[in-house]
């Protein structure tokens, strides 16, 4: 016999009894020995598994102790990384002196765990936990005792999230100024990441958008009555805010407003052709918008102002080509051949081209019969001067004080002009400057002792200078308007002058003039048309 406790009062009882002497509750028949013959299978049970459990209990001993250690070493990483992602780096630098900076293991922890401190620092920033300069005082900790990590591998998002900050602060000042573009501008700059701001910034874009549209609405009603109206300054606004076109009622307005335009620059374009002002017109015609230019009024004004003027364009350069003026006449047919669709302009165009051209190798012919050209085999380059004289020398005398040539290469196709002032007398002058007169215009010309030429001749000396060569950069005018001035003149006067030794001044003759000129015109041609060289 042995003892059990009872199911309903659990005080103990024997097992060979049917019902409970204390509570009267009836037990089942049998339940002694099925308890009894349970309790020896339990038994067994735990004697096969006893193995299985006792590994169990070592192995959960050894995770205990593990927690224990890491727990252990991983207390002063887990308080000085918390310090750092809030920016505390004094308190950061006590804990790192005392607990870490001895202790390697400790060391190699905080070194593991830097990468998920940048992380937090970076949502702390966000949150408005942690400020930037705190975030720049906590790289200098961790590159100070952790060199080789990269501590500026988050500043391009940092960076950005300063930089969403500082829009953020900007906006709010901007739409306290009322100047609501500028607000929306920088408030769609916030950044999802920046979340103190993020939320806040978009209540306030939701507000700004309201009272810009108002303004904008503002506008165009303004600009609907004006007598000029323009739609430049609105275009310019729907195209930086996009939400301007998500509203219908604005964007019908504005509909409207490009209609209007579309109105008053056909009605100008009309009224510039009447005067034949066709460029007038065509320029009327294109500050219409591109969402009209299709619209049958504007078609239909186009067609008529293009028509009319490739007719007045044909019948000008007409009158330009009867006077000779080919250049004038093929001028006046490019400026209005793109709105030509019959090729009346094209067939123009090569009819006087071809003219020009034969009156361009006509005059070049000319020229060239009043020059003495001399060609040099070893430079292979032709020397161009007047007719009647020297290729080899200057050709410069008491009479003659400027004497224009020129250098040509027919391989290259290529021409300088030269103009070389000097003179012959008896006595130096070392002439330090050289300077013009022509009615009103004046031009000195500052020479260096580098730049000027100087040679003892049969009775006398001569000097000269080579004008177009002087580095005179920006102090004088270019050589082409002195020459221009010269050849259109009744009068031109060259004196040439030292400091000391007095000067010369010469009255440029006729003869001289008409040199400069053609040679000018010779050049000018040969650099302009290519062809000419064929003819040289």
């Amino acid at each position: 016999m042995a003892l059990m406790n009872c199911p309903e009062c659990n005080r103990e009882i024997s097992d060979t009894v049917e019902q409970c002497p204390h509570c009267g509750y009836q037990l089942k028949k049998g339940y002694a020995e099925e308890d009894s013959k349970t309790t020896g299978r339990k038994f067994e049970v735990f004697r096969r598994n006893r193995k299985k459990i006792i590994i169990v209990i070592i192995a959960l001993l050894f995770i205990c102790a593990g927690s224990i250690i890491y727990c252990y070493y991983n207390a002063p990483v887990r308080k000085i990384t918390g310090y750092l992602s809030v920016g505390k780096v004094t308190e950061a630098q006590r804990i790192y002196d005392q607990k870490i900076k001895t202790d390697s293991d400790a060391a190699y922890q905080l070194e593991d765990s830097l990468d998920d401190l940048f992380k937090k620092m970076e949502m702390n920033y966000g949150e408005g936990k942690l400020t930037y300069d705190e975030y720049c005082e906590v790289k200098k900790f961790i590159s100070k005792y952790y060199q080789n990590y990269e501590v500026d591998k988050l500043d391009s998002s940092m960076n950005q999230l300063k930089n969403s900050k500082a829009s953020f602060e900007r906006a709010r000042q901007e739409e306290k100024n009322k100047k609501y573009s500028n607000a929306i501008f920088l408030y769609n700059k916030i950044v999802k990441s920046d979340k103190v701001n993020y939320r806040e910034a978009q209540k306030h874009l939701k507000d700004c958008q309201d009272k810009y549209k108002t303004e904008i609405d503002k506008k165009i009603e303004k600009l609907m009555k004006d007598s000029q109206p323009s739609y430049d300054s609105i275009e310019k606004e729907f195209t930086k805010n996009n939400f301007l076109n998500d509203d219908k009622k604005m964007t019908a307005k504005y509909r409207k407003l490009k209609i209007k335009v579309r109105d008053y620059q056909i009605s100008q374009a009309k009224n510039y052709q009447k005067q034949n002002k066709y460029q007038e017109a065509i320029a009327a015609l294109e500050k219409i918008h591109k969402d009209n230019i299709y619209d049958s009024e504007v078609k239909e004004c186009k067609t008529s102002v293009e028509k009319a003027a490739v007719n007045w364009a044909t019948t000008e350069a007409a009158k330009y080509a009867n006077n000779k003026k080919y250049g004038k006449a093929i001028d006046v047919l490019k400026s209005y051949q793109k709105y030509d669709t019959t090729n009346m302009v094209a067939d123009k165009l090569k009819l006087y081209e071809g003219r020009a051209k034969k009156a361009v190798i006509k005059e070049f012919k000319r020229l060239k019969s009043k020059m003495t050209i001399k060609y040099d085999s070893v430079d292979r380059e032709y020397t161009v001067v007047a007719k009647g004289r020297e290729t080899g020398y200057i050709n410069l005398s008491n009479s003659i004080n400027l004497e224009a040539r020129a250098q040509v290469s027919k391989r290259d196709k290529d021409t300088t002009f030269q103009l070389i002032a000097g003179f012959q007398q008896e006595d130096w002058i070392f002439t330090e400057q050289v300077a013009f007169a022509v009615g009103n215009y004046r031009e000195t010309y500052i020479i260096d002792y580098n730049d000027r030429y100087t040679q003892i001749m049969n009775g006398g000396i001569c000097e000269w200078m080579y004008l177009n060569d002087l580095e005179y950069g920006d102090l004088f005018d270019p050589i082409d308007k002195l020459v221009s001035k010269i050849t259109t003149s009744k009068k031109t006067t060259i004196r040439f002058g030292a400091k000391g030794n007095g000067t010369r001044t010469h009255i440029l003759s006729t003869s001289e003039k008409s040199n400069v000129r053609n040679m000018y015109k010779f050049c000018v041609l040969l650099n302009r048309y290519k062809y000419l060289y064929k003819y040289l």
